[in-house]
């Protein structure tokens, strides 16, 4: 997923010469054959670029002027186990990637990996920059700016919908069999025609305006009727939303009520969320391998990747071209007013050497800004709380996270989460 768009972003999209290319995988199988279709990417393309595999990333780290991380230790035996335990515990509807208490238990172990992937950074390539597409992102980005000397930036495109943009895609999750064509449809203009904008926090961003580029007119009321005027569960908690904090999410309802109080029409994870789990991931190494063997051909394959291109924010960081993403993760200087300084926030930037600047937001409409204020400061806690092996951090995550209404019941849950996962979180257990 995410591997064949650095692939395509590299190869296809931006033809980078002379680049140097690294995958890095524990599975010598996977990362050979991801490998073997990059170089033939590149002779079909004419692009000279070298790519090589490795299962030890200290050896694909020296000189590396950028890390993309999209790893998470074992992500499906772990998800697993997590869920027995929130069951066990009484508390099934925490099963979550992102927020809540299995979103909590997640970070721990996301971050934990990112950290011993910066300390390895630090000294092989302490120029390098880390381009995270790893969940939860802003914990994870924020542990990393907090407490290593690494530069961190998320990139994760959910706002948008689906890959394209907000252009051609619905709400997530809020779509019309009949062919609905997302913002531009729902107000029946030309997608060119429109300047959106959003913000706030990844899988937690709001809309902010909606414009005519040709006249300025602010469509935005006129979205918020549309959306009021959908029928089906999603288009009625959005409108719930929306009336009630004056504000159009745009990460989805799936994403956007992981962070949010439990809602009994919400059934929240009862799947592994993770990219290439089960049988899934089964049937793209088996697509992967016919691509290899040149029983198939590997466009498909390539242009169903992520809808993430932090190879686009590379090529402008370092090649002087100007890049303006409409959503990054970053730290707030002066991009969300509602927002601590320093947070990390996701929000439109501009990119180009050696720089990458957020764009001034302001405030959030209605009380989308107070909303993500409470969230930032649950990621806050939990970044801190992994880095530096807190419970006691942990616990005041828990009690300042209002996806959490069962403070004493999550509290005693996440003394088994960290036994549970022992091995793989040493500064709990030191």
């Amino acid at each position: 997923v995410f591997g064949a768009t650095v692939l395509r972003d590299v190869i296809q999209r931006h033809r980078l010469q002379d680049a140097t290319l690294a995958l890095v995988d524990l599975n010598e199988e996977v990362v050979g054959m991801m490998a073997a279709l990059g170089r033939r990417m590149a002779a079909d393309l004419n692009v000279d670029c070298s790519i090589s595999a490795h299962r030890d990333r200290l050896e694909a780290l020296p000189e590396s002027d950028f890390v993309i991380l999209s790893a998470c230790p074992q992500g499906e035996r772990r998800w697993k186990m997590d869920c027995d335990i929130l069951e066990q515990a009484g508390l099934p509807g925490q099963r979550r990637e992102c927020g809540g208490l299995g979103g909590l238990s997640n970070a721990l172990r996301a971050i934990s990996l990112a950290l011993d992937v910066c300390r390895d950074i630090e000294r092989h390539c302490p120029k390098a920059l880390l381009l995270d597409v790893t969940n939860p992102m802003p914990r994870v980005v924020t542990a990393v700016n907090r407490f290593t000397t690494v530069k961190a930036y998320g990139f994760c495109n959910a706002a948008f919908g689906g890959p394209i943009g907000y252009d051609h895609t619905g709400f997530y999750f809020v779509r019309n069999p009949v062919g609905y064509d997302g913002i531009a449809g729902e107000l029946g203009r030309n997608s060119a025609d429109l300047e959106v904008i959003t913000a706030g926090m990844n899988h937690f961003a709001w809309l902010v305006t909606v414009k005519d580029c040709q006249t300025g007119q602010d469509l935005t009321a006129d979205l918020h009727d549309a959306v009021r005027r959908r029928t089906g569960l999603d288009a009625a908690i959005l409108s719930t939303w929306l009336d009630t904090y004056g504000a159009l999410a745009m990460s989805g309802v799936h994403h956007q009520s992981e962070y949010m109080s439990p809602d009994p029409r919400i059934v929240y994870h009862s799947h592994s969320p993770y990219h290439g789990a089960g049988d899934i991931g089964k049937q793209h190494r088996e697509r992967l391998r016919a691509v290899v063997n040149g029983q198939a051909e590997w466009q498909a394959l390539v242009a169903e990747g992520s809808w993430e291109h932090p190879v686009d924010v590379a090529v402008a960081w370092a090649g002087g071209v100007e890049c303006c993403p409409h959503m990054i993760n970053l730290p707030n200087q002066g991009c969300l007013s509602d927002v601590p300084a320093g947070r990390i926030v996701e929000g439109p930037a501009n990119v180009r050497s050696g720089v990458i600047q957020g764009l001034e937001v302001g405030r959030l409409p209605g009380k989308a800004g107070e909303l993500c204020r409470l969230v930032s400061d649950v990621h806050e806690l939990v970044a801190a709380g992994a880095a530096l092996g807190s419970r006691e951090k942990l616990a005041a995550a828990i009690e300042a996270d209002m996806a959490i209404p069962e403070k004493k019941m999550a509290i005693a849950a996440l003394d088994l989460l960290l036994d549970a996962h022992r091995d793989i979180l040493p500064r709990f257990h030191a």
